[in-house]
């Protein structure tokens, strides 16, 4: 479901950000470079609400510029910190 859940750095590197299930699913995926068509097809959701979930986690995370972008650094470093 999409309870929220606090995934603990070490496990996730998510350093206390506070992710549904699903946004935390959508956010690896998106990580991994794979396109929102496709992240839709494996989480059976549609591409809007792909774009949605990025776009809320976006909006949780500071500075400017298109949310993926941000969201996918904001992992990747958050991951190897």
């Amino acid at each position: 479901g999409d309870s929220m859940s606090v995934l603990q750095p070490s496990s996730s590197g998510w350093n206390g950000l506070r992710l549904t299930d699903r946004e935390a699913e959508v956010v690896s995926l998106l990580a991994e470079g794979k396109m929102h068509k496709t992240i839709a097809r494996e989480l059976g959701i549609s591409h809007s609400a792909v774009s949605n979930y990025i776009s809320q986690v976006g909006k949780r995370l500071p500075g400017n510029g298109p949310p993926t972008l941000r969201v996918v650094i904001w992992f990747l470093h958050s991951r190897d910190a």
